[in-house]
């Protein structure tokens, strides 16, 4: 259901948006009218895998990442099993690769921290404020967003240095990092491995 969160989401910041810098132009009820039937609408969700991906090692470290804020939800983030991928502003798309398998941490890292960090989280208050008026908490996706403006949780995942290219993935179970991968597709073989 992937593509049909990526129209709905749209819809809703789109109608967003409207209401912000056009107040009274749209009518809820036609909002709330064309969401349902997004719920009924066909998408084809076929996503190919990339056609090559870095190879998954097998690992055995702790997992202790510093406290944060999961930006999705605007509360205290809790380290549990699944994906967390250290991703680069310029790798974001990499998210869908891992989200698809489950739950998936996403750590935003950025070469400029005090320039992209702030406006990586401009974006985020932006994407989730509709989405948490819209629907209730246990509808939400699976999917945590931490901004890491000092490379702590990075660090903590065995990345020592980050820039708006990176993908790391790795897999945590029972609190230890237990495989990873890195560069092009790391998600996607980590999140399916």
């Amino acid at each position: 259901m992937v593509r049909h969160a990526r129209t709905l989401m749209t819809t809703l910041l789109g109608a967003h948006q409207v209401a912000a810098s056009a107040p009274g132009f749209l009518e809820p009820y036609d909002v709330v009218t064309a969401v349902e039937g997004l719920a009924g609408l066909e998408i084809n969700d076929y996503r190919a895998a990339p056609a090559a991906s870095p190879p998954v090692r097998r690992a055995d470290e702790a997992w202790e990442p510093p406290p944060a804020t999961d930006l999705v939800r605007g509360t205290p983030h809790t380290a549990g099993d699944g994906v967390v991928a250290v991703l680069g502003l310029n790798r974001l798309d990499a998210v869908e690769q891992a989200a698809r398998h489950g739950r998936t941490t996403v750590v935003l890292v950025t070469g400029a921290p005090q320039e992209l960090a702030p406006l990586a989280r401009l974006t985020l208050a932006q994407l989730t404020g509709p989405l948490r008026r819209a629907f209730p908490a246990h509808a939400w996706p699976d999917v945590h967003v931490l901004c890491d403006e000092t490379g702590e949780i990075a660090r903590a995942a065995g990345v020592p240095a980050v820039s708006d290219e990176t993908e790391v993935a790795v897999r945590v179970s029972g609190g230890r990092i237990v495989a990873r991968a890195e560069g092009f597709a790391a998600c996607q073989a980590v999140a399916s491995g």
